[in-house]
């Protein structure tokens, strides 16, 4: 009895363990989605499409950012997600940048970690198409935060 009682409290502990550590990492924050509310439905050639997506980092410290997007027809162009920081919300700077190379209309995802220590907020600043031919189209940004 008491051999069923300690791998029941054994069971228990894991699962807690388990459901804490899934916690942590929580949802993505859909922050930027093509053809929703002001974003537009495909980003044109040669075209920088500019943004204007905060995330809130003050409580958390560690950020994954997934981008996913296709063109509108065949093709391939080096693409790029710009990221800025600012240590007060108003004052901005260049903190990263995140290149994709779509191919046709199959869907790429790419994604980077960010250690934002101290930087209280980030943002999406533009995602630019260097393409002379062929639009951006069903692209969305995540953020997840832990």
């Amino acid at each position: 009895m008491k051999t069923k009682f300690k791998l029941l409290i054994v069971g228990a502990c894991l699962a807690l363990a388990t459901m804490a550590a899934q916690a942590q990492l929580g949802q993505p924050s859909l922050i930027i989605s093509s053809g929703t509310g002001a974003w537009t439905n495909y980003i044109a050639p040669s075209t920088t499409f500019t943004t204007n997506a905060v995330v809130d980092c003050t409580t958390k410290k560690d950020v994954f950012l997934q981008w996913k997007a296709e063109l509108n027809g065949a093709g391939t162009t080096a693409n790029t997600l710009t990221i800025q920081g600012s240590a007060d919300g108003s004052n901005w700077f260049t903190y990263g940048l995140l290149p994709m190379t779509p191919a046709g209309t199959t869907a790429v995802t790419v994604g980077t970690n960010m250690s934002v220590g101290a930087l209280p907020y980030l943002r999406v600043r533009s995602i630019a198409n260097a393409a002379n031919t062929g639009s951006i189209t069903n692209y969305t940004v995540r953020v997840f935060q832990k």
